[in-house]
């Protein structure tokens, strides 16, 4: 494997903070094998980022994460799909001991394929065995409030 890593931060006022990190790879499970250097599941691009605006005690953040189509299997005869999720989060700090915080992850409610395998599989015993793609869904949009309280 190899790849690059890329990673910036930008505040361009006191109150707005931009923010992103990407990774590019490559792998290969044995060159030029008939395989076309696949290897399951290795992510080829993936990243996430996003803006920040803050304001005193209190922020708000609209964040993005995502993964690429990458093979499902080594033959590369299958896709684990990729994704791209909006999250966005907001807080406030009460004082120097209480902080309350609001997430909203998949703010779009988009569907996308957190696990992904390829397994084989058929519909009766006598049927023929079948690889395909297994996946656990990603989670629908989902709220989480927090209050953490330091004493």
């Amino acid at each position: 494997r190899y790849g690059v890593d890329l990673e910036a931060a930008y505040n361009p006022r006191p109150w707005l903070r931009l923010d992103a990190n990407v990774s590019i790879a490559h792998s290969a499970l044995v060159a030029n094998h008939g395989n076309g250097s696949a290897l399951a599941l290795a992510p080829r691009l993936m990243g996430q980022g996003g803006v920040t605006l803050v304001e005193g005690d209190q922020f708000v953040a609209l964040r993005a994460r995502g993964i690429a189509d990458r093979p499902g299997n080594d033959a590369d005869t299958l896709t684990a799909e990729g994704y791209l999720i909006f999250d966005l989060m907001a807080g406030r700090s009460f004082g120097k001991r209480i902080n309350v915080n609001l997430t909203i992850n998949n703010l779009l409610n988009s569907e996308w394929r957190e696990a992904q395998f390829a397994e084989a599989s058929r519909v009766t015993p006598a049927a023929p065995v079948v690889e395909q793609m297994h996946f656990t869904p990603g989670s629908p949009i989902t709220a989480t409030a927090t209050v953490a309280i330091s004493y």
